[in-house]
């Protein structure tokens, strides 16, 4: 049921807070520990990774992007969020992952993917 809520509640964040530069709703900070840039994803392709978070809340809100310019990143989907999976597992949580595929969103004007991913 915690989850349903969860799910809920970003989606409505998703609908009233789309900032046009990304997918981030309001009030989201990016943990700047957090960032990389030529993260190895595994498919072994390189991948630049920022995390935002809306403080004393979950989930994790990770921006992904190609390291190396790539064609039609936006049908990397899967492939930026089995990344943004490994990525936050080893910075962030400290349980079990729980992916909110429904809310990832891709802009397509920076190539650039927002992953949602709770733990």
């Amino acid at each position: 049921m915690k989850k349903w809520i969860v799910a809920a509640v970003v989606a409505c964040v998703f609908a009233a807070c789309d900032s046009g530069g990304g997918f981030l709703p309001e009030g989201a900070v990016e943990v700047t520990e957090n960032r990389v840039n030529d993260f190895r994803g595994p498919s072994g392709a390189f991948y630049d990774m920022r995390t935002y978070v809306v403080p004393f809340e979950q989930p994790y809100y990770i921006t992904v992007s190609s390291a190396r310019r790539v064609l039609a990143f936006e049908r990397a989907g899967r492939a930026a969020s089995a990344a943004a999976a490994a990525y936050i597992q080893s910075r962030g949580c400290d349980g079990p992952i729980s992916r909110l595929s429904s809310q990832d969103r891709f802009d397509s004007a920076n190539e650039v993917w927002t992953i949602v991913i709770s733990c």
